[in-house]
């Protein structure tokens, strides 16, 4: 950290991005650098800074073990359901990854269960399409609604089936046999 805050001393600037659209937040969050993350916020990084994948450094927080970066970012105010091109949201990331400490703390801070990408998929989708069960039970234990079809009428169900992921497919056919009752 010494060095990282020599740069901060010597005015780096915080605002620029590589060709990527990156900016040193972007990096700080995607790498899980806590420490490095509140600094540049309090020195006032761009929070909502898109790269060119539109991906704020939120998007890119959701990984293993960076539940304090989100903690910051999220105390400093970012979009909670900030969209990239494809208008996946970063709880969309986080089921995507199986990261259920991001899942956690997004849906605690008011990420939204019901939002939809451009293909109408939810979290959920996102979860059963690569067949994470720990993140599907999270978001259902949360309220996400299971019987949301995306632009192709499939529901997260269908999705896990015809993937072969039978034991997400399993628990979204129990949880949608219960709710029937």
């Amino acid at each position: 950290m010494p060095l990282i805050q020599l740069l901060l001393q010597q005015s780096v600037p915080i605002h620029l991005a590589d060709d990527a659209g990156l900016t040193p937040l972007h990096y700080a969050a995607k790498f899980g650098f806590a420490e490095l993350t509140l600094a540049l916020l309090e020195r006032d990084a761009p929070i909502e800074a898109k790269s060119k994948a539109k991906e704020t450094p939120l998007h890119v927080a959701t990984i293993p073990d960076a539940t304090a970066v989100i903690s910051h970012l999220v105390q400093y105010g970012a979009n909670l359901n900030a969209v990239q091109h494809d208008e996946e949201t970063p709880l969309m990331y986080a089921a995507q990854r199986d990261c259920c400490s991001a899942i956690a703390l997004l849906v605690k801070h008011g990420a939204s269960l019901t939002r939809q990408d451009s293909r109408k998929n939810t979290a959920l989708h996102h979860a059963a399409s690569f067949g994470h069960h720990a993140s599907a039970h999270l978001l259902v234990r949360h309220g996400i609604d299971i019987s949301i079809r995306n632009d192709s009428g499939d529901t997260a169900l269908d999705i896990a089936i015809s993937k072969g992921h039978t034991w997400v497919a399993d628990f979204l056919k129990k949880e949608a046999d219960e709710s029937t009752f």
